[in-house]
C-alpha cells in the first residue's frame, strides 16, 4: 500500500514536485525557493501511533466520494506548485487547509486527537495543517510563519506533540563503500 512519492523524494533528494503518469516526471525547485518554503514549515510528531496499512485498507475499493476528494487533492497540489514558486506562504496555508478537508473525505485519516492538533495549530496562528503520511497518528506538517512559531510549538507541547528539527537533503540516498 501507499504511493511512490516517498521513494522517489529519497531517491532525488532536494525539494522536487512529482508527475505520476506512464512515467515519473520531476520537477525541482530552485535552492532559494524550497529553502525559504522550509523556514514556514513546522514538523511536529503527534504522540500518535498508528498501522498504515489498515487505514489504507479502504482504498483496496475505491468509492466515487473518495475518487472526487483524491482528484481533488490532485488539482491543489498542482495549485499549490505555483505558489511555492511565488513564495506565497499565506495562500498556500489556505490550500493545505483545502487539502485537509478533501484528505479527511478520502479515507479515515483522522480522529479526535488529531483533529484536536489541528485545531489548536489553527488557532494558534498557523496558517495551515496537514497529516503526513496515511493519517491518524504520527507526523503533522504545519504552515506558520516565523513570528507565530513559537506560539503554535508551545501550545502543541501541551497536547504532547513534539517539533522535530529538519532540513532539505539536496543528495538524495548516497552509497558509500566501508
Amino acid at each position: 500500500f501507499g504511493g511512490r512519492q516517498d521513494q522517489y523524494a529519497s531517491a532525488f533528494g532536494g525539494m522536487n514536485a512529482y508527475y505520476f503518469e506512464d512515467k515519473v516526471m520531476v520537477s525541482s525547485y530552485p535552492r532559494l525557493i524550497a529553502e525559504k518554503f522550509a523556514e514556514n514549515i513546522l514538523l511536529i510528531f503527534t504522540g500518535k501511533t498508528r498501522k498504515s496499512p489498515k487505514i489504507q485498507e479502504s482504498f483496496k475499493r475505491i468509492t466515487t466520494k473518495q475518487k472526487k476528494a483524491l482528484d481533488k487533492i490532485k488539482e491543489i497540489a498542482f495549485q499549490a506548485d505555483e505558489l511555492i514558486i511565488r513564495s506565497d506562504i499565506v495562500s498556500l496555508g489556505k490550500l493545505f487547509n483545502e487539502a485537509w478537508e478533501y484528505k479527511k473525505k478520502s479515507n479515515k485519516v483522522t480522529n479526535k486527537e488529531i483533529d484536536n492538533i489541528y485545531d489548536i495549530a489553527i488557532k494558534s496562528g498557523a496558517l495551515g495543517a496537514k497529516i503526513c503520511g496515511a493519517g491518524q497518528g504520527g507526523f503533522m506538517a504545519i504552515i506558520v510563519k516565523k513570528d507565530k512559531r513559537s506560539e503554535v510549538v508551545k501550545n502543541l507541547a501541551r497536547l504532547g506533540c513534539k517539533e522535530y528539527d529538519f532540513g532539505i537533503d539536496w543528495n538524495g540516498v548516497e552509497t558509500r563503500f566501508i
